[in-house]
């Protein structure tokens, strides 16, 4: 679902906030405090229910919600004098004032840019079906709006060296990500030994 209010719009299911075709950056609380209030939108909403809210079960001070609504109001570019998009009521609480219209349209669908370099074919990953298939699941559940964290450690070091290959083969070595003992090498970062 796409929350609108002129130019914004907020798109829950990714978790980003566009204008016009560009992403507008915003700390994730940010965000969710952003969200909160439209989907509220025009009623008074006090700092006590931002926290209850936004961290629930976490201790944090009393003037983290105000940190956040600047941090909104200096990346809408909004006037705490003269909103166009959040309203202070000192001691009593915040509302966004914008009109907020819901579509079901996805913003990222007409804003998103497509990729204009190929991907390496991961059919160069043979015997590698199981991990494949788990891959794109995980994609068509991100597209879809549902985080995760997706670990990919020794695959992306196949994708590198098979892009890198002789055409037209594309195997990887017999060797590839094993160590001496003929197990599977775990990644080192530069630093390490």
């Amino acid at each position: 679902m796409v929350l609108s209010f002129a130019p914004l719009r907020l798109d829950l299911g990714s978790e980003r906030l566009w204008q016009g075709e560009r992403e507008v950056p915003l700390r994730p609380k940010s965000f969710a405090v952003l969200r909160y209030l439209a989907e509220r939108p025009g009623r008074l909403i006090s700092g006590a229910e931002l926290l209850r809210a936004v961290w629930p079960d976490v201790a944090v001070s009393d003037t983290i919600p105000r940190l956040c609504i600047r941090e909104i109001r200096t990346t809408l570019g909004d006037d705490a004098r003269q909103p166009r998009f959040l309203e202070t009521r000192p001691r009593r609480g915040y509302r966004l004032v914008a009109a907020v219209h819901p579509t079901a349209e996805p913003a990222g669908a007409v804003a998103e840019p497509a990729s204009t370099e190929a991907a390496p074919p991961l059919t160069a990953l043979v015997g590698r079906e199981a991990e494949r298939d788990r891959l794109r699941a995980a994609l068509r559940l991100a597209r879809v709006g549902n985080r995760q964290l997706v670990f990919v450690t020794e695959l992306a070091a196949h994708l590198e060296r098979a892009s890198n290959l002789s055409p037209p083969t594309g195997e990887l070595p017999t060797d590839a990500g094993k160590d001496e003992s003929g197990g599977v090498a775990a990644p080192r970062s530069s630093g390490e030994p």
